[in-house]
């Protein structure tokens, strides 16, 4: 008997909640690694999603890039490239170390095109914002080979390589934070963090690489991307 009561209990409340309506919410934090994204890396790979040309999905985020048919124009795209003493092609995709963040597999590659016709309107995109918030913590970057041999190669005194990241509420400026690549001093060999925090809440980021001397290409890595989702329905 009270085993029939509690079933009627629990019908009687799904059939209100399926009258009355329901809501959820729920804050989760979210650290895009690129580690479980469908596909499956060789130990030589390089991957651009060719499926709708916008980007390189991971829940309710997008890191974006501009595709003209196979063809990789600006923006992000995913690499496996590993190893410092490569001699193959491809050396502006191919990660300054031996692998991405924390021993992973693959990471992004971010290229910076001087024509902004070629790049995607932004660089990363936080597609539930009707339903919530993203709030960035931060990531990991590294330089690629190609850059790190133009840098040495080039740099001299007052010399410098940053890449900034500006964060949009819409069209509104939310704020920006920035990350030294290189200088004549320094180079970037491994993943270091790149503290996004100043950022706050975004729809859109931005990122943009900048050098004082026009011979450094305009590339970097990116990994373990976390933020922080909020979303209610």
């Amino acid at each position: 008997m009270m085993k029939k009561y509690i079933y009627i209990l629990i019908v009687t409340f799904i059939v209100a909640s399926c009258f009355k309506g329901s809501s959820y919410s729920s804050t989760y934090p979210s650290m895009a690694s690129f580690e479980y994204y469908d596909i499956t890396f060789g130990q030589d790979s390089l991957w651009v999603n060719t499926n709708d040309g916008l980007g390189i999905p991971w829940g309710a985020v997008m890191f974006m890039h501009k595709l003209d048919g196979n063809e990789f124009l600006g923006g992000f795209r995913l690499s496996a490239l590993k190893g410092t003493g490569a001699v193959k092609g491809n050396n502006q995709y191919r990660v300054l170390s031996d692998a991405g963040a924390r021993g992973s597999s693959s990471y992004l590659v971010f290229y910076d095109n001087p024509s902004e016709d070629m790049m995607p309107v932004h660089d990363f995109m936080f597609s539930n914002i009707a339903y919530g918030s993203c709030t960035v913590a931060g990531c990991y970057v590294n330089n690629t080979v190609e850059v790190a041999d133009s840098v040495l190669a080039n740099f001299s005194d007052n010399d410098r390589l940053v890449v900034t990241a500006t964060g949009y509420m819409g069209s509104t400026v939310t704020g920006k934070a920035e990350f030294l690549l290189a200088d004549k001093d320094s180079l970037v060999k491994t993943w270091a963090p790149f503290n996004l925090s100043a950022l706050g809440s975004v729809e859109y980021i931005d990122f943009k690489v900048t050098s004082t001397h026009e011979d450094v290409p305009a590339y970097f890595c990116l990994d373990d991307f976390l933020m922080s989702i909020s979303e209610a329905y």
